[in-house]
């Protein structure tokens, strides 16, 4: 958890969404690659990337993380501009939480690497209803995206 925290807090939050990186599709494409395989290797019914809290779905109770008593309010306010991001972060850091006391499953923390990335990059995604976008790089449908991204093969993102 203390990792996960660190990394969070220390995206300069002022400055996501000022970067726009044609690999930040890349790392889209890996963020829905790697929700697949988890879908498939826990053998779970797949909901929308949006929505999947792992931590949730692994059989973890806790409720959402109190992200007020990690982020400062002007970081939380800035979040919302991007539509998703707040629960992102929520779920990034309850699995984190999870994996502190449940080990075995710590594998599933690099489910949410890549979304972690675009905004370490001072990038930014947004959920909207029917997609998640990239802002100022691709839009990805939600509608069929376990299909289209079971079995694909994986994108080396350690050098993006």
């Amino acid at each position: 958890m203390r990792e996960a925290v660190s990394r969070s807090s220390n995206i300069d939050w002022s400055l996501v969404g000022t970067v726009v990186s044609p690999e930040n599709e890349r790392l889209a494409y890996e963020f829905f690659r790697r929700m697949a395989s988890f879908f498939q290797k826990e053998n779970l019914v797949p909901v929308s990337p949006k929505f999947a809290d792992i931590a949730r779905l692994l059989g973890g109770e806790k409720e959402l993380v109190d992200i007020t008593t990690i982020y400062s309010q002007e970081t939380i306010e800035y979040m919302n501009k991007f539509s998703g991001i707040e629960l992102f972060c929520n779920f990034y850091l309850k699995l984190a939480s999870y994996i502190d006391d449940h080990p075995e499953y710590s594998e599933y923390i690099y489910v949410y690497e890549p979304l972690l990335r675009i905004l370490e990059r001072k990038g930014a995604f947004v959920f909207r209803v029917n997609e998640l976008e990239i802002i100022g790089v691709s839009h990805f449908p939600l509608g069929g995206w376990y299909e289209r991204f079971l079995n694909k093969p994986s994108y080396d993102i350690e050098n993006l």
